[in-house]
């Protein structure tokens, strides 16, 4: 819940601000420079966006865990018994 009310905000509250950027760029320079600066601008953060994954994969790579494979006892057919309770 809450984090898809961040989510909710983050880009539909957003939008108002964007239009108006958009707005006042379109009368200013014209609607083609407007679209042609917000497609430009998506495009970097995109690239932006690929090259700090790629470092922060890089790293994840580097400190990765290696995985131990402990062997389970295996009951009547094929399934694990169930621990005691109580």
């Amino acid at each position: 819940g809450r984090v898809m009310s961040v989510y909710t905000t983050i880009f539909a509250g957003s939008t108002p601000f964007g239009a108006l950027i958009a707005g006042a760029l379109a009368s200013t320079l014209g609607p083609g420079a407007a679209l042609g600066i917000g497609g430009a601008g998506s495009a970097i953060v995109g690239a932006v966006a690929i090259l700090w994954l790629r470092g922060h994969r890089a790293v994840a790579t580097l400190e990765a865990v290696p995985i131990v494979v402990v062997p389970v006892r295996m009951g009547p057919r094929g399934v694990p018994p169930q621990p005691p309770t109580g």
